[in-house]
């Protein structure tokens, strides 16, 4: 049965706050509250063949992957070994009620119970650092938040898929699931800095968390020498900052896009980003870091325009940065 969709400008509200991917919430059936003896085989095939007679028949398709799915270990010796996960009695309740509590309630149109019972069992496969397992859930707490036209619950969803991909190193995957949580904060309240009323929610941390993301994107690109992808993602990286008027974050993007056209042997184009200097509202790379204090940021700075006025044969101003990033290279040895 379908889920029933609430008229539009109708907001259903949850019993529980939202709840975000966590590593030590132990609440919802972690390890450590269940009892030590595990499930044999033959009582997972009665507990799923029990949810088969409720006619609850995605319950039983995903009970039965859950409790019979196998882990890859790599031995002492290099070699990989598959065993069974071990599931325990209290594990075994957990992962049934929470799946047979989603699927009635799915059945009785009652979206709220649904997400609820879906992002708890997202949440207890975070904690047990089963990242893949617990993006799974939230990808259905996605679908439930979307089909419900509940922009809470999709901004929770988007957020929790983003760290959770983040966590898994895809970092593509990450920035989809990251910008799309930045695009519907910022259309539901506001631009960074506005405040949103009763909510924790805000564009700022949205913000900080995309920029981690296009850090990392940034960085495979730069490892595979694809200098002008580096540089698309870069300026996104840069923008963010400049729109969350984190200054530090501001000098970084300019100076890590220099460098890419440094790299790109595009040293007119590499200045632009590297050389000292002020606009109306920050001043970057040298002026930045001295202002921060960030004296290993201003002996990156300094070497990258060194080799910026070498390539465009100043050789002269290029031993000027060399032996300023010497001067500063022996003041962070000697502190």
């Amino acid at each position: 049965m379908s889920v029933r969709v609430p008229a539009v400008g109708t907001k259903p509200v949850r019993k529980q706050p939202i709840r975000h991917a966590s590593y030590n919430d132990t609440s919802d059936g972690s390890a450590d509250s269940f009892n030590p003896a595990m499930c044999s085989l033959v009582d997972k095939r009665e507990v799923c063949a029990a949810v088969l007679r409720e006619g609850l028949v995605q319950s039983f398709v995903d009970l039965f992957y859950l409790v019979h799915r196998v882990d890859t270990h790599v031995t002492a010796d290099g070699h990989e070994k598959k065993e069974a996960v071990a599931i325990s009695p209290a594990q075994m309740t957990f992962l049934r009620d929470h799946l047979t509590a989603a699927e009635k309630a799915r059945r009785q149109g009652d979206v709220i119970h649904v997400f609820e019972s879906y992002e708890r069992l997202a949440v207890h496969f975070m904690n047990q650092h089963d990242l893949r397992t617990g993006v799974f859930f939230y990808e259905k707490c996605l679908e439930i938040a979307r089909i419900s036209r509940n922009q809470d619950f999709e901004l929770a969803a988007l957020e929790n898929l983003g760290n959770a991909y983040f966590g898994l190193k895809e970092f593509d995957k990450a920035k989809d699931n990251h910008e799309s949580h930045l695009a519907l904060i910022t259309t539901l309240r506001g631009p960074p800095g506005a405040i949103a009323s009763n909510n924790n929610h805000t564009a700022q941390p949205a913000m900080a968390q995309l920029s981690k993301v296009y850090e990392e994107v940034a960085r495979q690109h730069e490892t595979k020498a694809e200098y002008d992808l580096a540089i698309g993602i870069h300026a996104k990286f840069l923008q963010c900052a400049q729109e969350a008027k984190d200054l530090a974050n501001v000098a970084a993007g300019h100076f890590r896009i220099g460098c890419c056209f440094n790299a790109m042997h595009q040293p007119t184009d590499a200045l632009v980003y590297l050389k000292d200097y002020v606009r109306p509202i920050y001043g970057f790379n040298l002026i930045m870091c001295k202002n921060l204090g960030d004296a290993e940021g201003e002996c990156n700075a300094y070497a990258a325009l060194a080799t910026t006025f070498e390539a465009l044969g100043h050789a002269s101003q290029a031993m000027d940065y060399l032996n300023e990033y010497l001067i500063t290279a022996e003041k962070i040895r000697t502190q």
